[in-house]
């Protein structure tokens, strides 16, 4: 499924955009987690930008302002962001994140995120992923369909 995913970026991209692994060993070293496998293969040739109508955190924490960590620290301030918990973005009204403890992806309205701090998981109406590949395909699927819409 990775290798699909990863030839379906490049025909809609015209190629790869890495995430250097050293990036991605800061960015778990700075936050204190562990990235699940499946967002590492992604970040292999992914690092972050407009996908899907939906602007994700870059990956590439070196001379990047809007990056993922610093992104991730300032929500942890913010908000008081559990760790277990990684945001990709912040669609309008929305927030956009990892549960690093199930792997799952969720997006949920922007004024359900102060419910992580108390550990309350019921959100109105949240779209929910099994994980970050299964996202990643949602992307490039609305991606795709942005195109044809465009043509």
């Amino acid at each position: 499924m990775l290798n699909d995913l990863r030839d379906r970026y490049i025909t809609l991209f015209g190629g790869e955009e890495p995430t250097p692994p050293e990036d991605l060993t800061k960015l778990e070293n700075d936050l204190g987690i562990n990235l699940p496998a499946n967002v590492k293969e992604v970040a292999s040739f992914y690092s972050g930008g407009l996908l899907g109508g939906i602007s994700i955190f870059n990956f590439c924490v070196q001379n990047n302002q809007e990056n993922i960590l610093s992104e991730n620290l300032r929500l942890r301030e913010a908000i008081n962001l559990p760790d277990r918990f990684l945001v990709f973005a912040e669609p309008p009204e929305s927030l956009l994140f990892l549960d690093i403890d199930t792997g799952k992806v969720w997006m949920i309205d922007a004024t359900d995120a102060n419910k992580l701090s108390l550990g309350i998981q019921k959100f109105h109406n949240p779209d929910i992923w099994n994980n970050y590949v299964d996202f990643f395909d949602y992307l490039l699927s609305e991606e795709d369909e942005e195109r044809k819409f465009m043509m």
